[in-house]
């Protein structure tokens, strides 16, 4: 993944709480559900997951470095 867009999902993990993956799951259910190929209310049914752990993953790796 292009490091601007991580640096853009780490900002919104930040400020709303929610798991990057599901952040991620959430755009591209989105995306296929506008272009016809999945059902549109399979992008809505997705459920926001709150983080896990000591912050934001972005810092656990850095603490692990």
């Amino acid at each position: 993944m292009p490091e601007e867009i991580d640096r853009a999902l780490a900002q919104v993990v930040a400020l709303t709480g929610i798991a990057k993956t599901t952040l991620v799951r959430q755009a591209l259910a989105a995306h296929l559900g506008a272009m016809g190929v999945i059902r549109p209310e399979v992008a809505e049914a997705l459920r926001p997951v709150p983080t896990r752990g000591r912050g934001l993953a972005t810092n656990r790796k850095k603490e692990n470095r």
